[in-house]
């Protein structure tokens, strides 16, 4: 009789702790107090100081300005939800760091109601890549082969 209360309070706290989990609110990050750009520059995984970045609406108008400061970050705050324009002042970068892409001086970007979104602006050359899966799995085929050749030599050499 004791086995069977213990096997049901077991049941019961496992019941429990279950619906607990489906029942529970999920949990959101602030993003702050409305809406605004941001971000970190950095070249060769170091922060860039001083580089400023302007932002206009879809009218032309300035809404705000930042620098980034001596780690690398920076943040515009936003008027309201809408479409903005975000611009790196490519003349206050340090001698001898560039952007990556010119083309992406300027980033337009929509931002929604009480939304924070972060913006990059990759600055230097891309870092070396590794190899595709391609290459990856050509070379795994040939290591196959290769050792499929050792194994067939040493039956040869065995019999």
């Amino acid at each position: 009789m004791s086995n069977a209360r213990t096997l049901r309070s077991v049941v019961a706290l496992v019941a429990v702790a279950v619906l607990s989990l489906f029942l529970s609110g999920t949990a959101h990050a602030q993003d702050g107090e409305g809406e605004a750009f941001s971000g970190t520059l950095r070249f060769e995984g170091e922060p860039v100081e001083g580089v400023r970045i302007s932002v206009v609406d879809s009218a032309g108008e300035v809404v705000g300005e930042a620098v980034s400061g001596a780690d690398g970050k920076w943040r515009v705050e936003l008027p309201g939800p809408g479409t903005y324009q975000a611009t790196i002042d490519t003349d206050t970068l340090p001698e001898g760091i560039s952007l990556r892409d010119p083309e992406r001086q300027t980033l337009e970007v929509t931002v929604t109601a009480g939304r924070s979104r972060p913006l990059i602006f990759a600055l230097g050359e891309p870092a070396a890549r590794g190899p595709t899966v391609g290459e990856k799995l050509a070379q795994a085929v040939l290591n196959w082969v290769k050792f499929g050749l050792i194994i067939a030599m040493c039956a040869i050499g065995l019999s």
